[in-house]
């Protein structure tokens, strides 16, 4: 960022990587899950072990960190930095995007897609917000809805920008190869994950196949997949990719 003198005029140029907002909003993601685990385990261990979600699915997932005080005061607060840098991620990689766009780098159609992506991902983060509303002791159906929309929006930071990176980075081979199985992974086991919840609170099991499915494994593999590893991915495009140059007159 800087002031640029031109012409006897003063113009305001900012530089950054969307990829830096998204390896900040991981790091406050997982200050949030730490916190909120440390003061779940000192405070309230028991309702790891007796709630809801456990009965209802068999597993718990990073919800139960936050339903129970005193986590459940903190955790607010934490969540709506981490959400602000997410949007800060979506808006400016929908900038950068349409700058490529309009340089010829991108399809129309490519360009859509990413940006419709994009403002699901942001709606899915806003919604997610809700999860602190009602907890699951109060309505577990409605606390579980907002938990789906954080499966949504970290499945779509994930993977929304592989197309364009694939495109205009300068990505190996190795790494080429590496973002399409990653994609895939991602897209399968969120879906899975989805139906496997839908499946158990809302059908009633009725979906036989979901249930050799092990719960357990598909969680952590989902949670390390989208909540650990765009971290790193993050990292690495820094390196990789351009910066987003916008000038104010």
């Amino acid at each position: 960022m800087g002031i640029i003198m031109q012409n006897g005029t003063s113009s305001l140029s900012l530089s950054v990587n969307p990829e830096f907002f998204r390896a900040l909003a991981y790091v406050s993601l997982w200050i949030l899950l730490l916190n909120a685990a440390t003061l779940t385990m000192v405070f309230m261990p028991g309702v790891i072990y007796d709630n809801p979600i456990l009965k209802t699915f068999g597993v718990n997932n990073i919800c139960i960190l936050l339903d129970d005080q005193p986590a459940a005061f903190f955790s607010p607060f934490i969540w709506s930095i981490s959400s602000i840098l997410f949007f800060l991620y979506f808006a400016s990689s929908a900038v950068q995007q349409r700058q490529q766009l309009l340089k010829g780098a991108l399809t129309k159609r490519g360009y859509r897609f990413r940006i419709v992506s994009l403002t699901a991902g942001a709606i899915s983060v806003c919604i997610f917000s809700t999860v602190f509303a009602i907890s699951p002791y109060e309505n577990l159906y409605v606390h579980v809805l907002s938990f789906f929309f954080l499966i949504i929006a970290l499945s779509i930071l994930a993977v929304a920008n592989t197309g364009y990176y694939i495109k205009t980075a300068s990505l190996s081979p190795i790494a080429l190869i590496y973002a399409e199985i990653y994609s895939f992974a991602v897209v399968i086991l969120s879906i899975l994950y989805i139906m496997k919840m839908l499946n158990a609170l809302y059908f009633d099991g009725m979906i036989p196949y979901l249930e050799f499915i092990n719960s357990v494994f598909l969680d952590r593999v989902w949670t390390i997949l989208v909540g650990f590893l765009p971290f790193f991915h993050s990292l690495y495009l820094i390196r990789k990719t351009n910066r987003l140059k916008i000038s104010f007159n």
